[in-house]
């Protein structure tokens, strides 16, 4: 029976994630530089949550020198300053002949050589940034762009750097639960569970231990709220995948759904302080906080003794 249930929970909680991709599947992400929206001979693509530009964007866009082997199927990127070596398939990558990681691979498809631009942008010494409203990838000398001064640029890099730790960690959850559970025990699960929750706490913590400039200050308030939630949801994550319970299954997607909406929020208050702005919700998640605010009232007001015995006695 736990077998079944198990299997239950999986193909509905992967089903209703598999749904939302090919949402995001179906819109083509806009890359801008340096604020010129830029044309690509073939469309760019958003896959594991990062965006994929054909080889040929990097030579004509950046500048930089590319070649091809296609025998090791090795890109070569390079300038005076730096070369890169990315590997099809697989996520280490060299850097002036330093191995370092690469949160996902370069790929080929249908033909096309693809590697990831944040990856290439960033080991460039360019900025790169999301813009969900508009679904835009924004590269440029972002520093200067925005007028940062150090201790606020310092902020910026320790807080990019642990929200991108904290998306290879959830990465790393989501291989070991959709990808591998019907190969692994369930004291292997258990496992990659305890020691993902272990790695999204540490980076949590070390997120709310930052001291945010003024600048930055509500963005930090709505990052460390998106982590929180995220650490809220790890255990129902656990019971819908490890014990099947189809309830928690259910559950688990609606949490998901909230956790996704504040981590989004989180994405847009820090964009709104990097231009100098007050952050706003788009005005779906102003939508989806109304209707879920109404539900806690609905939900609070039929738990109070009075009405319930009122209830009770209808």
């Amino acid at each position: 029976m736990k077998n079944k249930l198990t299997k239950f929970a999986l193909l509905f909680v992967v089903s209703i994630l598999a749904l939302t991709t090919l949402t995001f599947a179906a819109k083509v992400p806009t890359i801008e530089y340096n604020g010129k929206v830029v044309k690509t001979d073939v469309n760019p693509f958003i896959e594991d949550n990062r965006t994929f530009v054909p080889i040929r964007f990097v030579a004509e866009t950046l500048g930089k020198n590319v070649d091809w082997d296609n025998e090791n199927r090795v890109v070569t990127i390079k300038d005076d300053a730096k070369t890169i070596k990315l590997t099809i398939g697989n996520k280490k990558a060299l850097v002036n002949d330093t191995e370092v990681a690469v949160d996902v691979a370069p790929l080929v498809r249908n033909n096309r050589t693809f590697v990831p631009i944040r990856f290439v942008a960033e080991n460039f010494d360019a900025k790169i940034g999301w813009d969900s409203e508009n679904y835009k990838v924004t590269i440029g000398n972002m520093s200067a762009k925005l007028n940062l001064n150090s201790e606020e640029e310092k902020y910026f890099k320790e807080l990019s750097s642990l929200q991108e730790n904290l998306a290879t960690e959830l990465d790393n959850l989501k291989k070991s639960f959709f990808d591998n559970a019907a190969k692994m025990t369930d004291e292997e699960l258990l496992k990659a569970y305890e020691e993902s929750e272990k790695n999204i706490s540490d980076i949590s913590n070390k997120v709310k231990n930052l001291e945010a400039p003024d600048k930055f200050k509500q963005a930090q308030e709505y990052t460390i709220i998106a982590n929180d939630k995220l650490q809220e949801i790890l255990p129902i994550f656990k019971d819908a995948i490890i014990t099947g319970d189809p309830n928690e299954a259910k559950k688990l997607v609606t949490e998901l759904t909230d956790s996704q909406t504040k981590i989004q929020e989180s994405v847009d208050a820090l964009n709104a302080a990097l231009k100098g702005e007050e952050y706003k919700p788009q005005e779906g998640i102003q939508v989806y906080k109304d209707e879920k605010a109404k539900q806690e009232r609905t939900e609070n007001l039929l738990e109070d003794p009075t009405i319930k015995n009122i209830m009770n006695r209808i």
